[in-house]
């Protein structure tokens, strides 16, 4: 079964919500708790948050890097992780993942709990294809980047460890500007708001509207209920157009950290009467 890109969860536990209604093991658990295949519950802990505590909730692409196995190339794990605030010093982290491995083939989502503990996170992940992934590391200062060591237990990847490190993708919320290259007075604006949280599949909804310029058969787009979301630096989003015979305009593509830029690789016009590829665009925030 495959949840809704649409359906915004805020939880105790993000990850085990969508655990559960996959079917996938260790559905008993819930935060604090124990059971299953993830790892330890977040609450406890001696000691108490500071006031100035920054918490790990974000949009996340990390590098995975093994070093021991039978493959050693880097793939990307990205996705949603959220830190669930406590007054005590161990706070329960969740998070819904898509891994880039081969081994993860087929696998929509790859959720995981933990805790974290100072600078130190600790997760493990539901059994997915039969693996387990276990993570240990370190956030920086600002909770916008991590650097660390993981595991893989069962299936596939068995025995799998490595390196793993990334950072924090801000939101792509804004007023974005930018020309079709090779196509003079062809102009797009963005006007977009991600949602701050995550959703069951590890995904963050993108809303808005667009406006386009020098473009004969249509001047406006509206973001849909389904292809549009950001996750880690990959950016999907369709615009439904104003022409009447009913257009799309695709632009995917991918978004610096500090999401100041969108640039899309893959763009395009599907029906009415300007269909076409629309190449490479520079989007960037004013």
């Amino acid at each position: 079964m495959k949840m809704s890109a649409r359906r915004v969860l805020r939880y105790t536990g993000l990850a085990l919500s969508a655990a559960c209604a996959l079917g996938l093991t260790g559905c008993v658990k819930n935060g604090g708790g124990s059971g299953g295949s993830g790892s330890t519950g977040g609450s406890g802990g001696s000691g108490t948050t500071p006031a100035d505590y920054i918490y790990l909730s974000h949009n996340w692409s990390l590098t995975a890097t093994p070093t021991k196995g039978g493959s050693t190339t880097p793939y990307t794990v990205s996705g949603v992780i959220d830190e669930q605030p406590g007054s005590n010093a161990s706070h329960y982290v969740t998070s819904v993942l898509q891994i880039g491995s081969p081994c993860y083939d087929g696998a929509n989502i790859v959720p995981a709990d933990g805790s974290v503990n100072g600078a130190r996170i600790q997760t493990s992940s539901f059994d997915v294809a039969g693996q387990v992934m276990s993570l240990d590391a370190q956030k920086d200062s600002t909770a916008t980047h991590l650097t660390g060591v993981y595991t893989i237990s069962g299936g596939c990847a068995n025995g799998e460890a490595g390196t793993i490190s990334g950072q924090a993708y801000a939101a792509l919320s804004g007023t974005y500007v930018g020309s079709v290259a090779g196509q003079p007075g062809e102009t797009i604006t963005l006007n977009v708001n991600q949602e701050l949280l995550g959703t069951g599949v590890g995904t963050f909804v993108v809303s808005g509207t667009a406006r386009f310029s020098g473009i004969s058969c249509f001047t406006q787009g509206t973001l849909g209920v389904t292809n549009a979301y950001v996750r880690g630096g990959a950016v999907v989003l369709q615009f439904a157009t104003n022409e009447p015979q009913g257009s799309q305009v695709s632009l995917n593509g991918t978004i610096d950290a500090a999401a100041k830029t969108f640039n899309v690789t893959s763009g395009a016009v599907t029906g009415g009467a300007c269909a076409a590829s629309l190449g490479n665009i520079a989007l960037t925030k004013q």
